[in-house]
């Protein structure tokens, strides 16, 4: 049959001079291959150049006006419509919040997988989405450990970093301080003593250990001594070991102690053998006492001879000849 023009679905072969089917997923077409549609016979389809398909691709987004798909925004890597407002996701290097591609996501986002998403409401900025991801906090609070606290626990103090509050940890001889550094303790640990602001193991030279407070309290003219006083924890306790004996003076502590035993001994053992060398004996001349049993002493550098006299209860000293001639 003769006809004037193809009917839809139909494009002119001018070669065969003869009306040939569109490709199927053209409903017009300029040509009978799948590249020559002029609409999609599907819908839902999208042209794209000449071609119908089922999505556009990245960096575009179906005109529902026209079924054609258009370019997004240059920032956008895929959109839901032509403005820099209807990015669904950005090219590499840019940041999507609320529906715009930017370089960087707002104070109170985060970015993950090139997207920005809002932070947990007590965070001022984050590196999450949860409380413990904070990097910063709202209201006056302070950070610790990535969360926001109203108050710094225990042993822990607030510091300044670079405009942001933030809890650091004090040292480890205070239980509470106002800085970094073992002389910024408020109190102490428990087996430790607050001296002005330094925690010790006992309390310095003028002062005295308050038991209840735990604290080293001046006392100047009026600390108890060791003669006036019973309880020894009222005693000021000396912090300092410098007075302390060295090994050095131990030993030689030691030695003397020794050497004064020694001395001692032997002036005991020489008493005693002076007193044994009268006791029992008579002073003779020294011609009598060749037949006896005798003993030679010098008494004030005077040679004397006493004769063992068993049956006399003490010493008869006879005058040497030589003394009277003398």
């Amino acid at each position: 049959m003769c006809v004037r023009t193809c009917s839809p679905g139909y494009v002119l072969d001018r070669m065969k001079r003869a009306c040939v089917p569109c490709h199927e997923s053209c409903d017009r077409c300029m040509g009978a291959t799948r590249d020559q549609c002029l609409s999609c016979k599907d819908s839902q389809d999208s042209l794209q150049g000449s071609v119908c398909k089922k999505s556009c691709g990245d960096g575009m987004y179906r005109n529902p006006e026209t079924s054609r798909c258009e370019s997004c925004h240059p920032l956008c890597k895929t959109c839901s419509g032509g403005g820099k407002e209807a990015c669904t996701s950005c090219v590499e290097g840019l940041s999507y919040s609320l529906s715009q591609c930017l370089s960087s996501c707002g104070e109170d986002e985060y970015r993950n997988n090139g997207q920005c998403y809002m932070c947990d409401r007590g965070c001022k900025t984050c590196k999450g989405a949860t409380s413990k991801d904070c990097l910063s906090c709202n209201d006056n609070r302070k950070l610790f450990n990535f969360t926001c606290v109203k108050n710094c626990p225990p042993g822990m103090y607030e510091r300044d970093s670079n405009g942001i509050p933030e809890c650091e940890r004090c040292h480890p001889s205070c239980a509470t301080c106002t800085r970094a550094g073992p002389d910024a303790c408020t109190s102490c640990r428990m087996d430790l003593y607050l001296e002005g602001t330094n925690c010790v193991q006992q309390c310095s030279i003028n002062h005295i250990l308050d038991e209840d407070t735990k604290k080293c309290k001046l006392c100047n003219s009026d600390c108890p001594t060791f003669a006036n006083i019973t309880d020894r924890s009222a005693l000021p306790h000396k912090n300092d070991e410098s007075n302390a004996p060295t090994k050095l003076e131990n030993h030689f502590i030691l030695i003397s102690m020794a050497t004064c035993l020694s001395l001692l001994a032997i002036f005991a053992l020489l008493g005693l053998c002076k007193s044994r060398s009268t006791n029992g004996y008579t002073k003779v001349d020294n011609n009598s006492a060749s037949s006896v049993e005798t003993q030679q002493t010098f008494d004030n550098n005077v040679p004397s001879v006493y004769i063992r006299d068993d049956n006399a209860e003490s010493e008869a000293m006879l005058n040497d000849p030589d003394d009277q001639e003398m």
